[in-house]
C-alpha cells in the first residue's frame, strides 16, 4: 500500500483447501501475479478471457478448477512484489465492467444453492474493492450487503470503520 506506508504479505490457501466453493467465496490464491503455470496449461484452458473486461484473473482461476489435471502447489516464499495506490482508476476499477463480469462468472461457474451463496458473498466484496481502493465510503454500502448476508460482527465493523475512514480501513489492513 504505496500511499499509506506499509506492506502485508498475502497468505494463499493451501492446495488441498482449493475448491470452486472456496473461491467462489473468496480468492484466496490471489491474483495473476500469485499463479505460474504452464504454457501447455494455459492454452488447454483457453488463457484469459477476451470477453471480460474486468476480474479475468478470477475467471482463469475458476477454469483452472474446471480442468481435471490441474495440480496446484504452493511456493512457502514470495517470488513476486505488487505495489498498490489508492485513489487510481483503471479498467478493473470500472464497476460496470466488473458488474458485467459478476453476472458472466455466475453464469458459467456457479452451479449450486452453496455456490450461489458464497459467491453472492464475495460479489458483494469485489464490487466494494474499488471504492475502498479509491478511499470511498460507497464500500460501506457493500461491506454492510456482506454483513446482512453473512450475519459476521466483523463485516458490521468493517462497515462502521469504513464511515469514520476509508483510510483507517486500509490502513487497518496491515494488522488483519
Amino acid at each position: 500500500m504505496v500511499n499509506e506506508g506499509f506492506t502485508y504479505v498475502t497468505q494463499p490457501i493451501e492446495p488441498q483447501e482449493i475448491s470452486t466453493e472456496r473461491i467462489l467465496l473468496a480468492n484466496k490464491i490471489g491474483g495473476m501475479p500469485m499463479v505460474a503455470i504452464k504454457k501447455e496449461m494455459f492454452l488447454k484452458i483457453g488463457g484469459l478471457s477476451t470477453a471480460l473486461r474486468s476480474l479475468e484473473d478470477y475467471d482463469f482461476l475458476l477454469k483452472l478448477l474446471q480442468e481435471p489435471s490441474f495440480k496446484p502447489y504452493k511456493i512457502n516464499e514470495p517470488l513476486t512484489y505488487c505495489t498498490f495506490h489508492t485513489k487510481r482508476s483503471s479498467v478493473s476499477t470500472d464497476t460496470t465492467n466488473t458488474q458485467k463480469a459478476i453476472d458472466y462468472i455466475r453464469e458459467h461457474y456457479v452451479k449450486t444453492v452453496e455456490q450461489a451463496r458464497n459467491f453472492d458473498i464475495n460479489a458483494s466484496y469485489i464490487l466494494a474493492y474499488p471504492h475502498i481502493m479509491n478511499l470511498s465510503r460507497k464500500a460501506a454500502k457493500y461491506y454492510f450487503d456482506i454483513f446482512k448476508k453473512t450475519k459476521s460482527i466483523k463485516q458490521f465493523i468493517i462497515t462502521l470503520v469504513i464511515l469514520i475512514s476509508p483510510k483507517l480501513a486500509i490502513n487497518l489492513k496491515r494488522f488483519m
